[in-house]
């Protein structure tokens, strides 16, 4: 088991993403990097599960029925119809302009009652998002980081046309663990 491997199953509150996705249909994982939640997820085989990520090295060479690999820039990356979404500790690496212009894309491409999934830093819990930094500089010195305080990342989820709820999910790992959980 790699190093990533252990700190994505310690910082992401599988079970819950699990729990609040769609039981059946198509669910995109966007940023899914080394694919843990997909593997996690494709266990209801009424589910089909796209993993998305623009590293093609980490994307795992697994075969498992019901899900698939692609390589792809997220920000370009054209999504289809889908049922649910994942947006796991990825938007933050990527420009404000770009995070704005893939959750008005996910909106557009959800089912109706669909729903998107994001675990995001909220900026506003001082010494979580501060962990989370120093993490992110450790893994991505090269990134430059934006996070979103939560309640601006509600309130444009909002405008966007979601209804959403934030939950606090604890884990073990003391940086932050934020789920949003926004339904078309």
């Amino acid at each position: 088991m790699s190093f990533y491997y252990f700190l994505r199953k310690l910082i992401v509150p599988l079970d819950k993403i699990d729990y609040y996705l769609p039981r059946k249909g198509t669910i995109i994982d966007l940023g899914c990097g080394q694919g843990i939640i997909c593997k996690f997820i494709a266990n209801s085989h009424d589910r089909k599960i796209i993993g998305v990520d623009v590293n093609t090295k980490r994307l795992p060479k697994i075969k498992i029925n019901n899900l698939k690999f692609i390589s792809a820039d997220i920000t370009k990356y054209k999504i289809k119809k889908a049922e649910g979404v994942v947006l796991s500790d990825v938007l933050h690496h990527l420009p404000l302009n770009d995070q704005k212009k893939i959750i008005k894309k996910v909106y557009s491409s959800l089912a109706k009652d669909g729903i998107l999934i994001i675990k995001e830093i909220d900026s506003d819990q001082k010494v979580r998002s501060k962990l989370s930094r120093l993490w992110d500089f450790i893994l991505y010195p090269k990134d430059k980081i934006s996070y979103w305080r939560a309640n601006k990342l509600i309130r444009f989820l909002s405008l966007c046309g979601f209804r959403v709820t934030m939950r606090r999910e604890s884990k073990l790992f003391p940086g932050s663990t934020n789920l949003f959980v926004a339904s078309k």
